[in-house]
């Protein structure tokens, strides 16, 4: 990664905490150029406006790479645990995009889209999930896309909690990995 790249990088990244934190209307290019440390007009040389930074941020880091190998193969409660697991890793690692996406969704329509097409895309745990409710190996959930948006929301509302609660940045225990893995398997598997 060249200069240019790891500047452009730098500003996504101290922007997408910026407008997590304040939002995006109220954060100013200004404030956002002290914090990257680098002036304003050093924004507007790597982004057209704020809009266009804004639609940089909430691009998520994608799932690891690999996911659909041995699905198959994986009993329901293995499945469940490990697509539980991913699911708790993916959010933490994308908690600002996924707060700002939700945030700001209705202000600027545009991000729906990005939406659809990041957080709403089936993963391949999803898609092993799904044929096998259709095959009738584990309960339905009625509406899939409720229980994928609901898992996301949950672990996200989760995390943002215990900051609140216990005022600093917080990350799942093993032991809380483990109490959603079991409320997920109790509620699909009965168990």
């Amino acid at each position: 990664m060249n200069k240019g790249e790891k500047t452009k990088q730098h500003i996504i990244e101290t922007a997408r905490k910026l407008f997590a934190k304040k939002g995006f209307g109220a954060a100013k290019t200004s404030e956002l150029a002290a914090a990257a440390g680098i002036s304003e007009a050093a924004i507007y040389k790597y982004f057209s406006g704020k809009k266009e930074l804004l639609l940089a941020c909430v691009t998520p880091y994608e799932e690891e790479a690999g996911l659909e190998l041995g699905l198959k193969e994986l009993t329901v409660k293995d499945l469940l645990e490990e697509y539980v697991l991913a699911k708790i890793s993916w959010v933490e690692k994308n908690r600002e995009q996924i707060e700002i996406l939700i945030s700001e969704s209705l202000h600027h329509p545009e991000l729906s889209e990005m939406y659809l097409n990041h957080i709403d895309k089936p993963n391949s745990y999803e898609e092993e999930i799904e044929r096998r409710m259709q095959q009738g190996e584990m309960r339905q959930t009625g509406d899939f896309f409720l229980f994928r948006l609901a898992l996301t929301s949950s672990i996200l509302n989760i995390l943002n909690h215990k900051r609140y609660q216990l005022k600093k940045e917080f990350d799942f225990s093993e032991e809380m990995r483990r109490e959603v893995v079991q409320l997920v398997l109790f509620g699909m598997v009965g168990e």
